[in-house]
């Protein structure tokens, strides 16, 4: 994410300006969000879609609410780090993404057991062990296809996934894009011209 976005809403407030600075200026987001968030993103996605005359209004403050919900979570986050058993654990899950990281791995090196590590996992990182492994491996992809010596069949299969297909689909899900659209959109500037 960054200052980019402005241009897919055509306007950013002061306020909002801010907002997003403070919220790029978070050195982890991946933190456990708040259960109202889910139900702004639905508001704003409908404000966005609506015929109103005052949809950019209305736009504007969820979206602000939304920043304000994120950067108090990642403030509750912060002062709440995760225990030294999943520090243990991200740091095991960080320096191994190139390997098929099993649960039972993430329950040794925490000294606790599987379906404790599971939950311990999720309440203190907010999402289930597995989907963070993968959260890692496609952020990993990303730096690993800004290398122009590696193939997306490259990147996928080192970073362990079955199939360069599988790792598509897993990047497309969680990054709204295909490896190809990704390196496309890296390459070209705003403006369209090639680097």
């Amino acid at each position: 994410m960054d200052k980019s976005m402005h241009r897919n809403f055509g306007y950013l407030t002061p306020e909002m300006d801010r907002l997003l600075d403070a919220l790029l200026k978070i050195p982890n987001r991946q933190f456990r969000g708040a259960p109202i968030l889910g139900k702004l993103f639905e508001k704003f996605i409908g404000s966005m879609t609506s015929k109103e005359p005052c949809r950019r209004v209305i736009s504007m403050g969820l979206f602000i609410e939304i920043l304000s919900v994120v950067l108090e979570c990642a403030a509750h986050h912060k002062n709440n780090y995760p225990t030294s058993s999943i520090r243990r654990c991200l740091q095991f899950i960080e320096e191994n993404l190139e390997e098929k990281i099993q649960i039972e791995q993430l329950a040794e090196v925490a000294h606790l057991s599987v379906p404790r590590i599971k939950q311990r996992f999720r309440k203190e990182t907010g999402i289930p062990p597995y989907e963070y492994i993968l959260r890692q491996k496609i952020e990993k992809s990303k730096e690993l296809l800004l290398g122009k010596d590696r193939t997306i069949t490259d990147v996928a299969f080192l970073l362990g996934f079955s199939s360069s297909q599988h790792f598509a689909t897993l990047f497309k899900k969680m990054s709204s894009q295909t490896p190809t659209e990704f390196i496309r959109n890296i390459e070209t500037k705003p403006t369209g011209k090639k680097r």
